[in-house]
């Protein structure tokens, strides 16, 4: 498996937009907030998962991961993903997921990963219905984590 990272803004934008299209309730015109976007291929370079961050912050940014085959969901492609977060480009101390009530195969996933769930906050997406759960990722966590300082399959 391969990792794509954007060469220009616009490569950027581009791989937000398909991204954001994958994932239901989300709208293209979001993906203005993308700070980096990486896109996972396969030997054959057809996608098999993607990572967006956005908001970033001195200190935090936050991050959208698109499962498009279930071979993505390794020990070396989370490596991967949260070393472009701790270390270069990104360099911040933690990672914020927000993950809506209904995506239960997301909530599983963030605490099988080692996501902290933080609280869960209503309306975030602008209705009294939306429920969405917040989760964390620090240094910390990754430190201690198998998926540190671990870039094999």
């Amino acid at each position: 498996m391969n990792i794509c990272l954007p060469r220009s803004a616009e490569e950027n934008n581009l791989m937000a937009q398909r991204i954001l299209k994958s994932i239901p309730g989300e709208t293209v015109n979001n993906n203005e907030r993308a700070a980096l976007c990486a896109l996972f291929l396969n030997d054959e370079s057809e996608p098999v998962g993607a990572v967006m961050y956005y908001g970033l912050s001195e200190h935090n940014v936050f991050i959208t991961i698109v499962i498009y085959d279930r071979r993505f969901a390794t020990k070396e492609k989370f490596h991967e993903t949260f070393s472009l977060a701790f270390e270069d480009p990104l360099n911040v101390y933690r990672i914020t997921a927000l993950v809506a009530e209904e995506n239960k195969a997301s909530q599983r996933l963030c605490e099988r990963i080692g996501f902290h769930k933080e609280g869960t906050s209503i309306g975030l997406r602008g209705t009294e219905e939306d429920v969405t759960h917040i989760y964390r990722y620090t240094q910390r966590d990754w430190y201690g984590s198998k998926f540190y300082g671990s870039d094999e399959s």
